[in-house]
């Protein structure tokens, strides 16, 4: 698969049946995630995101017109969009990703989010570092 700051507001953590993978990669190319979007389950993602050795998988859902300031993570992030738009934005760089687009942050890479006028939905893979796993049913950090 080929892939290439207006109200604040959070975004709703769901595990469940998508998965979306996520360092600003130029490219926006994923590893090892080959099924066509169309055909690609969450179940699916997820299963290559472990294999990968991401160690959470869920589901991010932002309301319209969502902005986020920068701000970094403390895990390294593999995801995937699934609906609507979103501009990622890394130091002066910025990208527009819709439905099928990917992208990758590293840990503690700072960024800025703004979501388009439908918000949007994508299937996010977080790698912890080595003994910060989040214990299951655990809620996770936005």
């Amino acid at each position: 698969m080929a892939a290439d700051r207006f109200r604040r507001a959070g975004g709703v953590h769901k595990r469940g049946e998508a998965y979306l993978a996520g360092t600003v990669r130029a490219s926006f190319a994923p590893e090892p995630l080959e099924p066509a979007m169309s055909t690609f389950t969450f179940n699916e993602f997820e299963a290559s995101a472990r294999a990968q050795g991401f160690d959470e998988v869920i589901e991010r859902v932002w309301e319209p017109l969502t902005l986020l300031d920068t701000h970094t993570h403390p895990f390294a992030v593999k995801a995937l969009v699934t609906r609507g738009e979103v501009w990622l934005g890394v130091g002066s760089e910025s990208r527009h990703l819709r439905a099928g687009d990917t992208f990758e942050l590293a840990h503690g890479v700072a960024h800025a989010e703004r979501y388009g006028s439908e918000g949007a939905t994508f299937w996010v893979a977080r790698r912890h570092a080595v003994g910060a796993a989040i214990p299951e049913g655990a809620s996770p950090p936005p």
